[in-house]
């Protein structure tokens, strides 16, 4: 069988090409939560726990111990597992919802990023109910009575689309209504300036979109975030006995 590999080089990269500018900046964002994770670690584990911790260690330590005191508080010591996931999330979404102030694409704004993050909660969920309940599991699919059992396969991935749709409406609201804004204030720059003969200068927007950028891209930012990590937390935490936490 031959393969034209020249075909096959050009099929790649024009498919690399074609890829939203989104997903490029998650890849970066990501590249970046992976270095400061690994830079952290490190100095983390050659610190002496005698002396007093650097900026660094006393960063890491507050995340990390944070963010697993905060998961087994709301979902009990057998979700201490999920924590370093958590934490990742908990440090990649913000910026995500920020970048757009960075002159980097949302990735959040492109909907397979936050499907990806709701279906893997998805995952998670079902695969922890499999764990503890073993087959009785697919009970749930003909609960109350067999009848019910096309409705229970429909609202089966209820919360994986309710979650996804839940980060993604958030961040392509702000973005619509940040558009339009500079859009806005810029016809109405350009018709002031033109009724005197000057060039085009946007000099509304900065008294404006300052505020609004604080409200959808900071204080959303950590809004979705903490929203995101509940729900996910509270949809696992549900499938596990709660005899199992005692």
């Amino acid at each position: 069988m031959n393969i034209n590999w020249l075909s096959f080089g050009d099929m790649v990269t024009q498919y690399l090409l074609e890829l939203p500018a989104e997903i490029y900046s998650s890849i970066l964002i990501a590249i970046a939560v992976g270095v400061f994770a690994i830079v952290i670690g490190n100095k983390m584990k050659k610190a002496d726990p005698l002396a007093r911790p650097s900026t660094a260690v006393l960063l890491g330590e507050t995340i990390v111990g944070g963010i697993e005191g905060w998961t087994m508080n709301m979902g009990g010591p057998r979700m201490k597992g999920f924590a370093p996931y958590f934490c990742a999330v908990a440090i990649y979404l913000p910026i995500s919802f920020i970048s757009g102030m960075l002159a980097l694409p949302s990735p959040v704004g492109y909907y397979a990023v936050p499907l990806i993050f709701a279906l893997v909660t998805f995952i998670s969920t079902h695969a922890v109910a499999f764990k503890y309940q073993k087959w009785s599991y697919f009970k749930r699919f003909t609960s109350p009575f067999a009848v019910f059992l096309p409705i229970n396969i429909l609202t089966f991935p209820a919360n994986a689309i309710s979650l996804s749709f839940r980060m993604f409406g958030n961040a392509l609201a702000g973005t619509i209504i940040l558009s339009m804004v500079y859009w806005a204030t810029g016809n109405i720059t350009e018709m002031l300036f033109n009724l005197v003969g000057l060039g085009n200068f946007n000099f509304i927007a900065p008294f404006i979109t300052p505020f609004l950028h604080a409200y959808f891209d900071l204080f959303g930012a950590l809004i979705q975030t903490l929203v995101f990590l509940s729900l996910s937390v509270l949809f696992i935490s549900a499938e596990i006995p709660s005899e199992v936490d005692a």
